[in-house]
């Protein structure tokens, strides 16, 4: 499993990068008009979301269009291993290079976001139905539920935004093998979004060898094609 993670891992960097830049300026605008559209996002007052870095999807739209928006913005910085610590931004002055070469926010008293446990007022409920649904999909393709983030309540003020170099139509990721979003997302309040190139979107990722029983999913994946 990890060499078919690692193999795949190469084979989609190699493809994100020859992509002619202008084909994927294109594909990465759609994709940030369908994020915006998006309720969740909409909705949400404080977005979580990373800084695109080399071929990743864009973000600085998206970003930008939350500051228009009132929205607080906050960036993750390393802090660890598999360990995330999020701060506010409202412009881009002022990051510095990280670990991974990415550009981070500086630690500043009183700009990190404290994310809650206990989602508060603005909380959607889950379904029961909803909730039976996903177990059984994890049941059939063999991934604990144990290592999942299954809410009864979502806290709608909060949406993430989520990299990765794939992700398959039940919403789970391929990463970089960091870990550091599968702990974050296992605790995080609010509803996450992956960003993904439908080149990049797979029917099944366990079909290729490529999911873990720690592999946390997001709840919404969005495509220039459409959000599922």
């Amino acid at each position: 499993m990890v060499d078919a993670k690692r193999a795949l891992r190469r084979r989609l960097r190699a493809e994100r990068s020859n992509m002619d830049a202008a084909e994927r300026a294109r594909i990465d605008e759609a994709i940030a008009r369908r994020v915006e559209a998006t309720e969740v996002y909409r909705g949400a007052t404080v977005v979580c979301t990373y800084l695109s870095f080399g071929a990743e999807v864009e973000t600085r739209g998206i970003i930008r269009a939350a500051w228009r928006a009132n929205k607080v913005v906050a960036l993750p910085r390393v802090v660890g291993p598999a360990m995330l610590r999020w701060y506010c931004i409202d412009s881009f002055d002022g990051l510095e290079k990280g670990a991974f070469g990415t550009q981070e926010p500086v630690p500043e008293s009183g700009r990190e976001l404290c994310l809650p446990t206990v989602p508060g007022d603005a909380a959607i409920r889950v379904a029961e139905t909803d909730v039976q649904d996903i177990q059984g999909r994890l049941a059939e393709h063999r991934v604990s539920d144990a290592a999942c983030r299954l809410p009864s309540v979502y806290d709608a003020r909060y949406v993430a935004i989520v990299p990765g170099l794939a992700f398959d139509r039940r919403g789970y990721r391929l990463g970089y093998g960091g870990g550091y979003y599968d702990a974050f997302l296992r605790s995080f309040p609010g509803v996450s979004v992956g960003l993904c190139r439908s080149a990049a979107l797979f029917e099944d990722l366990g079909d290729l060898g490529a999911l873990e029983p720690h592999d946390v999913p997001v709840d919404v994946v969005v495509t220039e094609q459409g959000q599922l």
